[in-house]
C-alpha cells in the first residue's frame, strides 16, 4: 500500500504529490499521435490543421505536463487562428475546432489545467 500524498510537498522537481501522479515527461521522449486517446482523436483533426502537430498532440496527450505546455501553446495561438481562419473563410470550422477544444480543456481532472481553461475561454471571448 502506497504511503498518501502530501499536497503540499509537490513543487517543480517533486510532481508526485501533483494530482496526475505522474512523473515529468523526459525530454527523450517524442511526440506521437499516438499518445492521444481514440476518444479525443475526432477533436483533436479538428484541431490538427489549425494549431499544428505538436500544439494538438500536446493539448491531447495522456501526460499531464505535456496538456498543460499544450494548453498554453493552445491559448497563445487562439488569436492568430481566427485571424488566418476569417481571411481563407474558414471561420466556422476553426470556431468549432476552438470550441470542442475548450471543452475538452475544462473537463481535464489536473487543477493547473482547470486553471488554464478559464484564460482559454477568456481568450476565446474577445
Amino acid at each position: 500500500m502506497q504511503a498518501p500524498i502530501d499536497f503540499n510537498t509537490v513543487d517543480e522537481n517533486n510532481y508526485q504529490g501533483g494530482i496526475g501522479g505522474s512523473e515529468a515527461p523526459d525530454a527523450g521522449d517524442g511526440l506521437r499521435y499516438t499518445d492521444i486517446k481514440s476518444t479525443l482523436k475526432s477533436k483533436a483533426d479538428a484541431m490538427l490543421p489549425y494549431f499544428g502537430e505538436e500544439c494538438t498532440i500536446k493539448v491531447f496527450h495522456r501526460n499531464w505536463q505535456y496538456r498543460q505546455e499544450g494548453v498554453s501553446k493552445f491559448i497563445a495561438q487562439i488569436p492568430e487562428v481566427f485571424e488566418k481562419g476569417s481571411a481563407e473563410g474558414q471561420i466556422q470550422s476553426v470556431n468549432s475546432a476552438v470550441l470542442s477544444t475548450i471543452v475538452e480543456i475544462f473537463k481535464d481532472k489536473v487543477q493547473q489545467i482547470i486553471m488554464l481553461s478559464f484564460d482559454a475561454s477568456e481568450e476565446y471571448i474577445q
